[in-house]
């Protein structure tokens, strides 16, 4: 059986909480050497539509380096109006034949960015996920952008037991503290690296006051994770080759935080 979540945050290890590895990518293996040198031990992989969920299951099983990969299988809100009962149905099927290898249900929530037009029909998919997580009591990687307020109210609704992670959070101070409050985790990603993110450093400092020497367990007690979101959002700070973002700039974006909330 598979590490739980929980037992993860319990080590004093830099893992990557959430990123997108895609099996057919040549360079998987320089990647996650790379992640390795870098001190990264373990990396959550995200399953953001049915088309991904066999290869981010057999990334896991068939890996060629000794760099953990965790999968997750999930359906993204961006992927809403591609999917239905069938897609759920799926969905659920593979959870109940493969939820001992499973780390979580992800990556799910809700994004009113782009389109508010469909939030009804997102709010139905995230509900429908979150009913999976809460039959096998596993973890959840929620999305939300532009829309905390009604993500923070569906997960009160639905009382999931198991640990709940606000991924690349962006929310206010107010959300945080909200989200803090009922025991959430929050992931801090390449985000907090950008010079226009003065909004997003001012509210972790605000919530994570002055931590001298802070090591990742410090962090994970204050239900902070570091996830790099791979390949999207390269920290400003990356010193990896090429323009994608990878799991070894998970530290990078660990010593940031670490340096902007030792003073």
């Amino acid at each position: 059986m598979m590490k739980k979540f929980k037992d993860i945050l319990k080590e004093n290890c830099l893992f990557d909480s959430h990123a997108h590895l895609d099996l057919s990518d040549r360079l998987i293996n320089e990647k996650l050497d790379r992640a390795k040198k870098a001190g990264v031990t373990y990396v959550i992989n995200m399953g953001t539509k049915p088309a991904d969920w066999i290869d981010v299951l057999n990334l896991s099983k068939n890996q060629q380096t000794s760099m953990l990969i965790f999968p997750c299988l999930g359906i993204h809100p961006e992927e809403v109006d591609a999917v239905g009962e069938a897609e759920i149905a799926e969905l659920k099927n593979l959870v109940t034949k493969n939820h001992d290898e499973l780390l979580m249900i992800g990556e799910i929530g809700l994004d009113y960015y782009w389109r508010q037009d469909n939030k009804e029909k997102q709010n139905k998919l995230f509900i429908a996920q979150l009913e999976i997580a809460k039959k096998y009591n596993m973890p959840v990687s929620v999305h939300v952008r532009a829309a905390y307020d009604d993500a923070l109210a569906v997960l009160q609704e639905q009382k999931l037991s198991s640990e709940i992670i606000l991924h690349s959070f962006t929310g206010t101070y107010n959300d945080l503290k909200i989200a803090i409050d009922r025991g959430y985790y929050l992931g801090v990603n390449g985000i907090i690296t950008y010079s226009g993110a003065k909004e997003l450093k001012a509210t972790f400092k605000k919530y994570l006051g002055t931590m001298k020497d802070a090591e990742p367990r410090d962090f994970y007690k204050k239900h902070i994770l570091f996830e790099t979101d791979s390949p999207l959002l390269r920290p400003s700070n990356a010193s990896t080759p090429g323009k994608e973002n990878e799991p070894a700039n998970t530290a990078m974006i660990f010593e940031f935080v670490k340096k902007m909330v030792r003073v």
